[in-house]
């Protein structure tokens, strides 16, 4: 993902009463984004990302200044899942449950990527990608938590 972010300069306890992941509307220079803040760690705090397709819509690079509202989000939050990625989904019963304990930003991405292909072989190519990459996933999270 070629994505930059900004540190959230406040306390976030204090904010929205958690330390954990803040699920938020933003406005990047008044274009609207849904993410999350992240935590990540003592010396960065928080963050938000700022990806690519955002950054390229309002005319911004690394570095350049940007305005930013935050709006906590308290809504349901819900991914459109591709049909044929849906189908995939159902047919790896482990990366079906990955990808459903996924983080909303997480399957926002992985959808997307399957949605941008404009040839159906192309996006046939980028499930079965997806697939592997959330598989990845899941052998990297399970490894996490055996240490």
């Amino acid at each position: 993902m070629d994505a930059h972010y900004i540190c959230f300069p406040y306390n976030v306890k204090e904010i929205f009463k958690t330390g954990g992941r803040i699920p938020v509307i933003a406005k990047f220079d008044g274009e609207p984004y849904t993410g999350s803040l992240a935590p990540m760690g003592k010396e960065l705090g928080h963050i938000l990302i700022l990806v690519k397709a955002l950054r390229n819509k309002i005319g911004k690079k690394e570095g350049d200044s940007v305005s930013v509202e935050i709006t906590e989000d308290k809504s349901e939050r819900k991914v459109d899942i591709p049909p044929g990625f849906k189908k995939a989904l159902s047919r790896n019963k482990s990366a079906k449950e990955t990808f459903d304990k996924m983080p909303y930003t997480h399957k926002k991405e992985y959808a997307g990527y399957i949605l941008e292909a404009k040839k159906p072989e192309t996006r046939e190519r980028r499930i079965q990608k997806t697939i592997e990459m959330i598989d990845k996933y899941r052998l990297q999270m399970e490894s996490k938590n055996r240490v």
